[in-house]
């Protein structure tokens, strides 16, 4: 990580009582983001449970230094979810393992106004992942009073296509939401992109280093507070919550509590 004047570019600062700069970088071995997830059933039952998604080593990889991530859910069995690697204020996933195909997940340096083409993918990722890509504009950046030092940037979110070819007219986002500089998104690490999702709600809610602790806690969720059941219902859904015999190539769609793309 490239650092400046005492600060992690790609973390995220807290200001201590003393007016003294501690500068926390999330993207380090240990680090983990909590996450409460939540599905809706064929049954029409709501269930909750938590996921931790942390760091869990660093690996070279055509001699670079990336990170790799795992997820661990409430039963404590671990999977595989991506590689990582971040220059400067950007971060990047592997979205294919075959290929070792590298796409943007986060730009936390946008100022408002400016915009950039990220991507994302099935996760876990695998040989035949393929990334789809998004439009994301930085509308503003605004602090996040709960957590003293943390920066929320407002993004909206557009369709990759048409924000490319329509010129003349004003678009509507396809998505709105926050992400919290040097952290990841409000709903979590790898979830960068879907902030209303039918059929799937994520929240992140708390994110933690091991040398600083926890530097980031959803206040309304309450990691203490949290609490769930596993899901056994292997259904499939659509985004509109609709039970779904077979995916067609493409379509997008919730198993397990899971966002799946049918390849």
């Amino acid at each position: 990580m490239k650092k400046l004047l005492g600060t992690i570019l790609i973390g995220c600062m807290c200001v201590l009582a003393s007016g003294e700069v501690q500068a926390f970088d999330m993207f380090t071995v240990g680090a983990q983001w909590v996450e409460l997830l939540g599905s809706l059933g064929g049954n029409g039952q709501y269930t909750s449970w938590k996921s931790t998604v942390y760091i869990d080593a660093v690996e070279t990889i055509e001699g670079e230094e990336c990170l790799k991530v795992m997820e661990k859910g409430e039963e404590g069995e671990s999977r595989f979810m991506t590689y990582l690697k971040t220059t400067g204020d950007k971060v990047w996933f592997m979205n294919n393992t075959d290929t070792q195909e590298w796409s943007l997940l986060y730009d936390f340096g946008l100022q408002s106004g400016e915009a950039t083409t990220v991507a994302t993918a099935s996760f876990p990722t695998s040989a035949n992942s393929s990334p789809i890509e998004y439009e994301v504009v930085c509308v503003g950046i605004e602090s996040d009073y709960d957590n003293s030092g943390i920066e929320k940037m407002k993004i909206e979110v557009y369709d990759k296509d048409e924000y490319d070819s329509v010129s003349d007219q004003e678009l509507e986002p396809i998505q709105e939401g926050y992400w919290l500089k040097g952290i990841g998104s409000e709903t979590g690490l790898i979830c960068n992109v879907y902030f209303e999702m039918i059929g799937l709600d994520s929240k992140l809610i708390s994110a933690s280093t091991p040398a600083d602790g926890v530097i980031y806690s959803d206040k309304a969720a309450g990691v203490s507070e949290v609490s769930g059941e596993s899901i056994n219902d292997d259904s499939a859904y659509d985004m509109l919550g609709r039970k779904i015999e077979k995916p067609v190539a493409g379509q997008m769609y919730i198993q397990g509590g899971k966002l799946k793309i049918e390849r």
